[in-house]
């Protein structure tokens, strides 16, 4: 499947995709929508009370799909993106799963000041979870895929910009 390439609704049933930030906004919507094509979903954002509406909402889509659920159909993992120990934790919750689709779709925005009034702690809060929590998440799920020999990343088209592209 290329990166443009939309698959068919049959295609996508019965896979699994991990789904970070998926507690609210384009990551709860996508979890929604891959559970009424039939897909398994594996759901990480940092509220879990958040999480557990979403996992209704994917287990009504799924239901309504026709497809038959059982524990592994949606499972929620509490996770922040800046934790290495979150993030092992995650892995971890992976293995002996078969995974086949990677929505990284976590990340946040401190600060709302002028680009030269951002606070350090704010940048670094940022990086931590939007570019190292990003990589080192994507680096299990690749290994995690490697060795059950397929899987897909679907990224998001901002991660194919360049500086030049956003100025």
């Amino acid at each position: 499947m290329s990166f443009m390439s939309i698959p068919s609704r049959s295609s996508l049933q019965g896979k699994t995709a991990l789904i970070t930030g998926a507690s609210s906004g384009i990551g709860a919507s996508t979890a929604v929508l891959f559970a009424s094509c039939g897909v398994n979903t594996v759901l990480t954002a940092r509220r879990a009370d958040k999480l557990a509406e979403v996992k209704e909402r994917c287990l009504a889509a799924y239901n309504d799909s026709g497809a038959t659920c059982d524990e592994n159909t949606v499972v929620v993992i509490e996770a922040d993106m800046s934790s290495k120990v979150d993030l092992e934790r995650v892995a971890a919750r992976l293995e002996g799963r078969r995974l086949d689709i990677l929505v990284n779709n976590a990340g946040m925005v401190r600060g709302r000041e002028h680009a030269g009034d951002i606070a350090d702690d704010d940048i670094d809060a940022m990086v931590q979870t939007n570019v190292v929590g990003l990589i080192r998440l994507t680096q299990a799920v690749v290994r995690h895929m490697k060795k059950q020999g397929s899987g897909v990343r679907e990224p998001f088209p901002s991660q194919h910009c360049t500086m030049d592209e956003l100025f």
